[in-house]
């Protein structure tokens, strides 16, 4: 009877409570780290996250320098094709961007839990997959706020062309680099540094210590090491993809 009133609990969660557990992680990580040790969710900040991803990929797709991009693209691969044949290379590769932009998220916070998962497990901490998976559905939710402001900022732009250069980044350390600076791996560096970054895994440190039932201090040499590994992989991807 105990074991079946606290599978009732675990599953008793409404959609306003999830929402109000997001909201508690910007700005109370411990206490909503508890009530996920208690009572894990998972559902609700994933499906959150994918209509949050799911109106930005629309924004993006939807510009018309995105379109441009593609058909550059198209054109640069060598392919020759009748224009019948390009309008259906160029619909693929549409939908390849929306499962891209879509499925992301999915792996992305899967491969981070499992991660943070392993860090506890390895500091024996008496800990399953699941509450650690929903903590950092949870904690990521700090990222998409630059996202969704950019989001944002692009409706506020519509009709109007816009290049890499124009988006903002205010909250970055390239923001606050010299003009003279013109070492492109610095610069990507340095953009790839940003405060919502530091705040996620401030919260995580802070958050994953209840989750697990570990001390915080034991998680500050793998958070940064996460951290510092994920700002090179950003710095990397930007300066790659830039054109020379």
């Amino acid at each position: 009877m105990k074991a079946a009133n606290q599978s009732e609990k675990r599953s008793d969660l409404g959609p306003l409570q999830a929402l109000v557990r997001v909201a508690r992680i910007f700005y109370a990580p411990q206490s909503a780290a508890r009530e996920i040790r208690e009572q894990p969710n998972w559902v609700f900040p994933l499906l959150l996250t994918l209509l949050l991803s799911f109106v930005a990929t629309a924004m993006i797709i939807g510009r018309p320098e995105t379109q441009q991009a593609l058909q550059k693209a198209l054109e640069t691969s060598g392919q020759q094709a009748s224009e019948l044949e390009k309008v259906k290379l160029l619909e693929a590769m549409r939908v390849v961007a929306w499962v891209g932009f879509l499925v992301a998220p999915v792996v992305s916070n899967l491969f981070v839990a499992v991660l943070l998962w392993g860090a506890a497990v390895m500091m024996e901490a008496k800990i399953g997959f699941i509450p650690v998976f929903s903590y950092q559905l949870h904690a990521q939710m700090v990222t998409l706020v630059p996202r969704t402001l950019g989001v944002a900022w692009i409706l506020g732009r519509h009709g109007t062309q816009l290049t890499g250069t124009d988006l903002p980044a205010p909250f970055s350390l390239g923001n606050l680099l010299p003009a003279g600076v013109t070492s492109p791996v610095l610069r990507a560096v340095a953009a790839s540094v940003d405060l919502f970054g530091l705040w996620y895994w401030a919260i995580i440190v802070a958050g994953l210590a209840v989750v697990a039932g570990v001390p915080w201090r034991r998680l500050l040499i793998p958070a940064s090491f996460l951290w510092v590994l994920g700002v090179l992989i950003s710095a990397a991807a930007t300066v790659l993809s830039t054109p020379s």
